[in-house]
């Protein structure tokens, strides 16, 4: 994943998260999130939980894997899969 695609990533979670989402030269920038960074990860999975997604984001995982494995494989990944996967949750919830 290039980092165009893992910044329009990031600003698009960042807009379906309610999150503000800092352009680089704006008054006041600051550091945006990089939820494809292993604390990005971190911060996602708190985000998600904050908002009351967490649980419905676990339920909505293929049941025919190990549900332990799956969120395994997505904490391990640093190309993006657990931020893609939420987006694409997300994007779902919102009916996009």
């Amino acid at each position: 994943m290039t980092q165009q695609e893992k910044d329009e990533l990031n600003k698009e979670l960042c807009g379906l998260l309610w999150i503000e989402w800092w352009e680089e030269g704006t008054l006041g920038y600051h550091t945006n999130p990089d939820f494809t960074s292993e604390a990005g990860r971190v911060q996602l999975l708190k985000l998600m939980n904050e908002k009351d997604l967490l649980w419905k984001f676990v339920c909505s995982l293929p049941p025919n894997y190990g549900l332990f494995l799956y969120i395994l494989e997505f904490m391990k990944d640093d190309n993006g899969a657990f931020a893609i996967a939420a987006r694409d949750f997300l994007k779902a919830m919102e009916g996009k």
